[in-house]
């Protein structure tokens, strides 16, 4: 049992050129959400300037279908609070982006950090577009986007100065091939 814990409590991720990780754990069928489908499983996660690495162990992991009870949060930004910090998702391919689930940092004493949250997508990672903003601090948030919203690229964080610290994303689309 010792070591089932051990090799369960391992959990090392691959960054890429550009500070792309792999979000790894792709294992199981894909969610959906109605006529939607995840189209985040296979995208690669981007954070944002100065996240510390003992906040970020699990950061590879706020995709992932992983069970997120079992940690507090997938990544935190500086304790600081930094200017509008945000992480970056780059999906495998441009898609239409109809829904969001966020799950908040899971210590509701927190929960006020996120007050304002923010999603944006671009085409590419360059031009960004506000596609929605929080009207409070949640445990959760279910965000559905208006048909036509497309892009490769989501930003999603603070719209202000602020700490972000999120468990799990998941976005759910049409890929457009």
């Amino acid at each position: 049992l010792d070591l089932i814990d051990f090799l369960a409590a391992q959990n090392r991720f691959v960054v890429r050129e550009g500070g792309w990780i792999e979000t790894g754990l792709a294992d199981g069928p894909l969610r959906k959400h109605g006529e939607f489908e995840e189209i985040s499983r296979d995208a690669e996660l981007q954070l944002g300037l100065n996240f510390e690495p003992q906040w970020t162990q699990y950061a590879n992991l706020v995709l992932s279908p992983a069970d997120s009870k079992n940690r507090e949060f997938a990544f935190h930004s500086p304790n600081s609070g930094s200017p509008d910090p945000a992480i970056g998702i780059r999906l495998k391919a441009p898609a239409e982006i109809r829904h969001i689930d966020i799950q908040n940092r899971t210590n509701e004493q927190f929960y006020d950090r996120a007050k304002d949250l923010a999603v944006w997508t671009s085409d590419d990672g360059t031009n960004w577009k506000q596609v929605w903003k929080a009207k409070k601090a949640e445990a959760n948030w279910s965000i559905d986007l208006p048909a036509g919203t497309t892009g490769r690229y989501l930003k999603i964080g603070l719209d202000g100065k602020g700490i972000l610290h999120l468990n799990q994303i998941v976005v759910y689309g049409k890929r457009q091939f």
